[in-house]
């Protein structure tokens, strides 16, 4: 199930999302930086923890703003990126 929006197609996805092959994953941060339980543990968990650890290496040169989005090497599993936002 997808839809075209230009050059981009988005498509939806039911089960265990860590187990589609797709380009990125987008990974909820809270203020604190911390996504370690449900949808960002399991994301973190499946892939390994590079694209966290690059994410938590720029956060602490450069506080984020609330609505900042990253995007990082997904360090392994089914997605090319994860974008931290």
């Amino acid at each position: 199930m997808g839809r075209q929006i230009g050059q981009i197609l988005v498509s939806v996805h039911f089960g265990d999302i860590t187990q589609h092959r797709v380009d990125a994953y987008v990974v909820p941060q809270f203020t604190n930086c911390a996504s370690f339980g449900g949808v960002g543990g399991a994301i973190h968990r499946a892939g390994g923890t590079e694209g966290l650890a690059e994410y938590d290496k720029r956060a602490a040169a450069k506080p984020y703003e609330f609505g900042a989005v990253d995007i990082t090497p997904s360090g392994g599993g089914n997605a090319s990126y994860l974008l931290h936002g």
